[in-house]
């Protein structure tokens, strides 16, 4: 008898690369801090807080700001998490387990993946085709034959940045009885959203984030939205008092003021066009993105180069399954200036 779970067996724990003072353009977060009058009133209302007391189980206050944010929906159709990996688990695990399968592509974010094995739940993934669009026909075919109970759409899609067709969307929706949770935690960025035509079908949930645009990774927290019969469903599984008074009285700050974060969000998409030509003129293969990072291809295995930038202190994102692959993140123009003089220097070693 082992005390250990044998799928679990030779998996490595997630670990990131840790380089002290790095330009980071790997993990896909804001390059811009908070505003400071933002940092201030955060430091101001949690100043005043009973911390011996638990937090708001229900998250009130986040979701009625995040509720006004959106526009068009109300608070009781928001669940919340600590970022959104914690949300995705949450909605696998209320409508998945003991249900199954999970069905999502390839390549796609992992946390899809991960979640479902977490779980025990079986995860089946379609590869998107070379040049990363949706074979919609095989994942209907998939969809019908496999009957998942939850599918997942990341769009923008991650690491790939391209968004999906919206007729696309709705021809897996209207394909399954499962649930269709679309990740748009980079919506921001390419200001498409499924919002406008959720409430159509009563199997959709939307996935959105304050990690990306509102340059609030550090606080940790995700939501999804969606008809009250399904957000209740998945307020049945997740934990109570998990989001801490900061985590919400910081998410609710950040919300109120998401009008500042309009500039930053204009800037780093300028960054990410920067380097997509700067990067083009240096004959590399870049793919359209509608995100805050982008992917490119080169002629020859990159786990060279990524470490050749590592040791520059600079940081990008190397994927063993995607071995001629870097997937870039915007930053500030100061460090585009350096990633794209240090990237000629190495291959024109």
């Amino acid at each position: 008898m082992t005390l250990f779970r044998k799928d679990l067996l030779g998996i490595e724990p997630y670990r990131p690369v840790e380089v002290k003072d790095a330009i980071r353009l790997d993990r896909n977060e804001s390059p811009f801090d908070l505003p400071l009058q933002v940092k201030e009133e955060i430091i101001n209302a949690f100043s005043s807080l009973r911390l011996n007391h638990y937090p708001d189980a229900w998250c009130g206050s986040v979701k009625e700001a995040f509720s006004q944010y959106v526009g068009k929906i109300k608070p009781e159709e928001v669940t919340v998490g600590n970022g959104c990996d914690e949300v995705i688990q949450n909605v696998i695990m209320a409508f998945a387990l003991n249900n199954g399968p999970v069905l999502s592509f390839w390549p796609t974010f992992h946390t899809y993946q991960i979640a479902s094995r977490n779980l025990g739940i079986e995860y089946i993934e379609i590869p998107l085709n070379e040049d990363f669009t949706m074979p919609i026909e095989k994942v209907i075919d998939v969809v019908k034959e496999k009957r998942p109970s939850v599918i997942v759409i990341c769009n923008p899609n991650n690491p790939t940045g391209n968004c999906f067709p919206d007729e696309y969307i709705e021809n897996i929706i209207n394909s399954t009885p499962g649930i269709v949770l679309i990740d748009e935690v980079y919506c921001e960025f390419s200001k498409k959203s499924f919002v406008d035509k959720f409430r159509l079908y009563p199997n959709v949930l939307i996935l959105r984030t304050l990690s990306k645009a509102f340059s609030g990774a550090g606080v940790r927290m995700g939501f999804a939205f969606g008809n009250k019969f399904l957000i209740d469903e998945v307020e049945k599984v997740r934990l109570p008092y998990l989001l801490s008074h900061f985590s919400q009285v910081a998410g609710s700050i950040i919300l109120k003021n998401s009008s500042l974060f309009k500039s930053n969000i204009d800037a780093i998409n300028a960054e990410i066009n920067r380097i997509y030509d700067g990067l083009l003129k240096m004959g590399i293969r870049v793919y359209p993105t509608e995100a805050n990072f982008l992917l490119a291809k080169f002629d020859k295995p990159t786990k060279d180069i990524v470490e050749k930038l590592r040791k520059r202190k600079i940081l990008v994102r190397f994927f063993p399954y995607l071995p001629n692959f870097i997937r870039i993140s915007a930053g500030r123009s100061s460090d585009t200036n350096i990633l794209l003089k240090e990237l000629s220097r190495i291959l024109n070693e």
